[in-house]
């Protein structure tokens, strides 16, 4: 009966480890950043409001057409930084076109900010997914979008914009390829 006793001994130290193994697995599992649920990042357009561009004020137009700014999302380029602090967003959005604080101002955007981005390409492409614009891609609607990078100090950070315009037009969306291209395509007329 001693040898029994022993093996019967074994076997339940043996089930007792692999289930306290089992056990600490599981709850390690669930400890690890990466199994965080995912971060919901969409941006309903229908919950932006149905005003065109205000009346008073500076005028932002993409491509010639007056637009409200009506989203604003942020995102650090890269994990090395963080977004610059609050109170440097004005200096950020000089950077994309002078005068361009003033008009987020008066616009009174939502504003989102999202993890960091690895890839510029990767968080326009990200952006427009998120976007949910309503309607038929390709047919005239008074929401369009940009996303790009944009430079302030030595940092680059990620900016990703939705407007709404008076009319239905076909703008669509259009990624920015560097902090300079914003210039490009928009304008600012001053009130």
């Amino acid at each position: 009966m001693g040898d029994q006793t022993a093996i019967l001994y074994a076997v339940v130290i043996l089930l007792g480890l692999i289930i306290g193994g089992a056990v600490v697995r599981r709850v390690f599992r669930r400890r690890r950043p990466g199994r965080l649920p995912p971060l919901d990042l969409s941006i309903d357009v229908s919950t932006l409001g149905s005003e065109g561009p205000p009346p008073k004020g500076p005028t932002l137009e993409y491509e010639g057409i007056p637009v409200r700014v009506a989203a604003v999302v942020l995102a650090p380029a890269g994990r090395a930084r963080p977004l610059p602090p609050r109170e440097l967003w004005p200096q950020l959005f000089e950077a994309v076109l002078p005068g361009f604080s003033r008009v987020v101002e008066s616009h009174r955007p939502v504003i989102r900010v999202w993890p960091p981005q690895l890839s510029e390409s990767g968080f326009a492409h990200r952006f427009f997914a998120e976007v949910k614009f309503p309607g038929t891609p390709g047919q005239p609607m008074p929401w369009c979008a940009a996303a790009g990078p944009v430079r302030l100090q030595d940092q680059s950070v990620l900016l990703g914009l939705v407007f709404r315009t008076e009319e239905p037009t076909v703008l669509g969306t259009e990624a920015i390829d560097s902090p300079t291209g914003w210039r490009k395509i928009f304008s600012l007329r001053r009130a």
